[in-house]
Order: structure tokens, then sequence, then C-alpha cells
């Protein structure tokens, strides 16, 4: 990543843990096994840790990336 995400709860720099897929789903369709996998949204999201608190931030992947790092305009 070529920016930096600061911590909305203490203001330091945000690791990037990498692209984490997420899944919907469950219930029904658990006896449905590895075939269960064509019924369930997936999505991805780029995953940030703050090292001192702890706090987790996640964005959609390849949504408004060219906004985040930067600061935001006051109105």
């Amino acid at each position: 990543m070529n920016y930096s995400i600061i911590c909305p709860n203490c203001e330091t720099n945000m690791s990037f843990l990498g692209t984490k897929k997420f899944h919907e789903g469950g219930g029904w369709t658990d006896w449905l096994g590895e075939y269960a996998a064509i019924f369930k949204n997936r999505e991805k999201f780029d995953v940030f840790c703050c090292q001192s608190c702890g706090k987790i931030e996640m964005y959609m992947e390849g949504v408004g990336e060219s906004l985040r790092g930067k600061p935001k305009k006051k109105k």
C-alpha cells in the first residue's frame, strides 16, 4: 500500500494486514458442503490494524482507494 491510514482513536499509523475474503451464508447450505459456496456471497476487504490500540478498519477492495490516507476537507 502506498498510503497511510491514521487511527481515529489514537492518531497513530495503522498497519495493512492484507486483503481478506469474508463470506455470508450458512444455515441450510451447510449440509451441501463445498457445493454451498455457489450460494454464498463473498466480499474482499482491505484490513488495517492499529498496533497501539487494536482498532480495526476495513475498506471494500477497489473502492475509494484514492481517498484513503488523505485529510478530510473542511466544510
